[in-house]
């Protein structure tokens, strides 16, 4: 039973252990195999670019291309036929040589779905367009409707008029002595038209009388208040409305100039803090072991290899020479990877560029470690968050 239990566990020891290995290969291959890089420009009629990125052996791939070119197609591994002409810019990622991402598929494939819903969307404008249609005219129907319900209205309204008016004339000539039944009743609907009228004038004449009388209520006190004793107010009440305006424009002033210096004062205090920040000693060489960091990333990303071949002329033999002289001053960086064929006649610009490097993950992963160890880049993170705060 125990040499079982052992056995068990001895199997289970030796696949935990591959598993590890495994996991401790494959970080090895991430942090040690380099990521190499390829860049190749050319411009004499049309600028034409490409680049290509491989890692793993070229297991994983990724190139970019600006241009038609044969030849740019050829060293990005893609060909003039695959290309969309219309496009001068493509995309491509390859995993173990297969396509992953290619932007001009992409772009065939919105296309042929843009046809393909072209026709739905046509339908949908045109069932939009009979509905807006449909609209219009049920808008356009119903003022009819309601106009003739209107006069349906009035109408019926006319209507009652004359049988009240009627009723009125029949009361009357009942309630009249003299009157005969087959009297007219135009003369009845006279009179009573008449009535109407002598009331509402005196109605109206006594509405009259009524507003003068209060008109002449309200002028009486006015004329009262006219003099020398009004106006003596009149002026003492503007005098006193213009000095309350001066108190309160003075106020105002003062308030402003106030919030402008202190806002001068507080941008004076932060301007001090950022000075005694970057003059600190400890600050200082925080920031010189970092730019000495930054310094040797850029030498690692550098390309190994670079060949330029440019021929230049403007037209004019002196700003050519001018030219040429300005870069010749840069010659002890490039040495003879670079050729400048100069052309004091004609005016032209034409050459091509080729470079080529690579990029090793686990210099990255030293530079940061010895970055979060170091005792100078600590103190300025502490620093820098201590003037955060200040802020």
């Amino acid at each position: 039973m125990i040499h079982i239990v052992l056995l068990v566990l001895k199997i289970i020891g030796i696949i935990l252990a591959s598993v590890l290995g495994l996991l401790i290969a494959l970080l090895l291959i991430v942090l040690f195999a380099p990521i190499r890089y390829k860049l190749k420009a050319e411009y004499e009629e049309a600028f034409e670019a490409s680049a290509k990125i491989t890692w793993l052996l070229r297991i994983i791939s990724f190139t970019a291309e600006y241009g038609n070119d044969s030849v740019a197609a050829s060293e990005s591994e893609t060909s003039y036929e695959e290309t969309d002409g219309s496009t001068n810019f493509r995309m491509r990622l390859k995993i173990f040589g297969r396509i992953i991402f290619d932007s001009s598929k992409v772009k065939e494939d919105s296309e042929e779905k843009k046809g393909l819903f072209a026709g739905r969307g046509k339908k949908r404008r045109k069932s939009k367009e009979q509905a807006q249609e449909n609209k219009v005219s049920v808008l356009t129907a119903e003022p009819a409707s309601v106009d003739s319900k209107k006069v349906q209205v009035e109408e019926k309204s006319v209507t009652n008029e004359r049988t009240e008016t009627a009723r009125i004339a029949k009361s009357e000539a009942e309630a009249v002595p003299g009157l005969e039944e087959g009297s007219n009743s135009t003369t009845i609907e006279q009179q009573v038209k008449t009535e109407i009228q002598v009331k509402s004038e005196v109605i109206g004449e006594l509405d009259i009388s009524k507003a003068t009388e209060s008109s002449t209520k309200a002028e009486e006190p006015i004329e009262k208040k006219k003099g020398l004793f009004h106006f003596i107010r009149k002026a003492g009440d503007s005098i006193r409305n213009f000095w309350g305006k001066m108190k309160a424009f003075v106020s105002n002033l003062k308030e402003k100039i106030e919030g402008l210096t202190s806002n001068v004062s507080k941008l004076y205090s932060k301007y001090q803090l950022i000075r005694l920040f970057f003059q600190d000693d400890k600050n200082k060489l925080g920031f010189q072991y970092g730019f000495r960091s930054i310094k040797g990333i850029l030498r690692h990303v550098r390309p190994k290899k670079v060949q330029a071949y440019i021929e230049f002329g403007t037209g004019d033999p002196c700003s050519t020479g001018q030219i040429l002289g300005v870069a010749a001053a840069f010659m002890g960086l490039y040495k003879n990877s670079v050729q400048i064929i100069p052309d004091f006649e004609e005016e032209v610009i034409k050459g091509n560029f080729y470079c080529r490097g690579r990029i090793q993950t686990f210099i990255f992963l030293i530079i940061g470690v010895k970055l979060i160890l170091n005792r100078d880049i600590k103190n300025l993170i502490k620093n820098f968050q201590t003037l955060k705060e200040e802020f």
